[in-house]
Protein backbone atom coordinates (compact mmCIF):
# COMPACT_ATOMS: atom_id res chain seq x y z
CA UNK A 1 0.00 0.00 0.00
CA UNK A 2 1.35 3.26 -0.60
CA UNK A 3 1.10 5.71 1.76
CA UNK A 4 1.00 9.65 1.41
CA UNK A 5 4.72 10.72 1.45
CA UNK A 6 5.80 14.10 3.05
CA UNK A 7 6.28 15.50 -0.39
CA UNK A 8 2.95 14.51 -1.87
CA UNK A 9 1.29 15.74 1.41
CA UNK A 10 3.45 19.11 1.40
CA UNK A 11 2.26 20.15 -2.56
CA UNK A 12 -1.30 19.16 -1.24
CA UNK A 13 -1.40 21.33 1.80
CA UNK A 14 0.18 24.09 -0.62
CA UNK A 15 -2.20 23.73 -3.27
CA UNK A 16 -5.37 23.91 -0.03
CA UNK A 17 -3.32 26.80 1.44
CA UNK A 18 -3.02 28.47 -2.42
CA UNK A 19 -7.09 28.05 -2.84
CA UNK A 20 -7.96 29.32 0.68
CA UNK A 21 -5.97 32.42 0.36
CA UNK A 22 -7.41 32.95 -3.13
CA UNK A 23 -10.77 32.63 -1.24
CA UNK A 24 -9.93 34.95 1.10
CA UNK A 25 -8.57 37.84 -0.89
CA UNK A 26 -12.32 37.96 -2.46
CA UNK A 27 -13.67 39.32 0.21
CA UNK A 28 -14.23 42.76 0.39
CA UNK A 29 -12.36 44.65 3.10
CA UNK A 30 -14.45 45.32 6.49
CA UNK A 31 -17.15 42.19 5.38
CA UNK A 32 -17.38 39.55 7.74
CA UNK A 33 -16.99 35.65 6.94
CA UNK A 34 -19.39 33.81 7.19
CA UNK A 35 -19.45 30.76 9.47
CA UNK A 36 -20.44 27.20 8.22
CA UNK A 37 -21.15 24.36 10.27
CA UNK A 38 -19.33 21.36 8.24
CA UNK A 39 -21.31 19.12 9.50
CA UNK A 40 -25.03 20.69 8.49
CA UNK A 41 -23.45 21.65 4.12
CA UNK A 42 -25.92 19.85 2.12
CA UNK A 43 -24.46 18.20 -1.66
CA UNK A 44 -26.73 21.49 -3.20
CA UNK A 45 -24.79 23.93 -1.04
CA UNK A 46 -21.29 22.44 -2.38
CA UNK A 47 -22.77 22.72 -6.12
CA UNK A 48 -23.55 26.29 -5.52
CA UNK A 49 -19.63 27.40 -5.17
CA UNK A 50 -17.17 28.17 -7.20
CA UNK A 51 -15.14 25.44 -8.79
CA UNK A 52 -12.28 25.74 -6.91
CA UNK A 53 -13.32 26.55 -3.47
CA UNK A 54 -15.82 23.04 -4.03
CA UNK A 55 -12.52 20.87 -4.98
CA UNK A 56 -11.10 22.46 -1.63
CA UNK A 57 -14.02 21.55 0.18
CA UNK A 58 -14.29 18.11 -0.97
CA UNK A 59 -10.27 17.69 0.41
CA UNK A 60 -11.18 19.34 3.85
CA UNK A 61 -14.36 16.54 4.22
CA UNK A 62 -11.87 14.10 2.65
CA UNK A 63 -9.42 15.22 5.58
CA UNK A 64 -11.50 15.71 8.28
CA UNK A 65 -13.32 12.84 7.88
CA UNK A 66 -9.88 10.77 7.69
CA UNK A 67 -9.19 12.64 10.56
CA UNK A 68 -12.30 12.06 12.71
CA UNK A 69 -11.67 8.19 11.94
CA UNK A 70 -8.29 7.97 13.44
CA UNK A 71 -7.10 7.44 9.56
CA UNK A 72 -3.49 8.48 9.15
CA UNK A 73 -2.53 6.76 5.88
CA UNK A 74 -4.17 7.72 2.95
CA UNK A 75 -3.69 5.86 -0.56
CA UNK A 76 -3.18 8.96 -2.99
CA UNK A 77 -4.06 6.36 -5.78
CA UNK A 78 -7.47 5.92 -4.06
CA UNK A 79 -8.61 9.67 -3.49
CA UNK A 80 -9.55 10.61 -7.10
CA UNK A 81 -11.69 8.04 -7.32
CA UNK A 82 -13.15 8.32 -3.86
CA UNK A 83 -14.26 12.09 -4.89
CA UNK A 84 -15.61 11.03 -8.46
CA UNK A 85 -18.13 8.29 -6.44
CA UNK A 86 -18.77 11.29 -3.51
CA UNK A 87 -19.69 13.69 -6.70
CA UNK A 88 -21.84 11.03 -8.48
CA UNK A 89 -23.69 10.22 -4.76
CA UNK A 90 -24.28 14.33 -4.48
CA UNK A 91 -25.26 14.89 -7.97
CA UNK A 92 -27.99 12.00 -7.33
CA UNK A 93 -28.83 13.54 -3.69
CA UNK A 94 -28.55 16.89 -3.66
CA UNK A 95 -30.05 17.19 -0.16
CA UNK A 96 -27.75 14.97 1.92
CA UNK A 97 -25.09 16.68 4.12
CA UNK A 98 -21.46 16.23 2.40
CA UNK A 99 -20.69 14.48 5.14
CA UNK A 100 -23.43 11.95 4.53
CA UNK A 101 -22.10 11.67 0.52
CA UNK A 102 -18.86 10.39 2.10
CA UNK A 103 -20.23 8.00 4.31
CA UNK A 104 -22.58 6.16 1.48
CA UNK A 105 -20.25 6.67 -1.30
CA UNK A 106 -17.74 5.53 0.61
CA UNK A 107 -18.70 2.39 2.37
CA UNK A 108 -20.78 1.40 -0.98
CA UNK A 109 -17.05 1.01 -2.94
CA UNK A 110 -15.52 -1.21 -0.27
Amino acid sequence: MKTLNRRNLKQTVAIALIAAAGSLNAEEPGTESELSDVTQATCADVAEIPEMDRAFSLIFYYGYLAGRSGISVIDPELVPRHLELVRDYCNANPDATVIQSFTQALSSSE
